[in-house]
């Protein structure tokens, strides 16, 4: 397996797994394109942390109602849409 690693994320890819940096995204993506999944970082500027920045931040970025949720050590807010015929999944963690 080989490790891609940001400034504040690191992740095992599998290795018919590969990874781009695109206009401030990592783009990880199977080598056969059945599948892609593309990584954005986004920061608060100010000091607020916690569910309720998280739900907030979800809230401002996309204008949905989040459902709370958990992956492993991480717990946060997740939606799932369609849009332009492509399925959609966020997470904000």
């Amino acid at each position: 397996m080989q490790v891609l690693e940001t400034e504040h994320w690191s992740l095992l890819l599998p290795p018919e797994w590969e990874a781009e940096h695109e206009e401030g995204t990592v783009l990880v993506y199977d080598r056969d394109e059945v599948g892609a999944i593309e990584i954005s970082t986004l920061l608060r500027e100010d000091s607020a942390s916690g569910p309720d920045a998280r739900r907030g931040l979800m809230a401002e970025a996309t204008g949905a109602c989040p459902t709370r949720c958990r992956l492993a050590a991480f717990e946060g807010f997740y939606q799932a849409f369609e849009e332009e015929g492509e399925a959609i999944r966020e997470w904000y963690l």
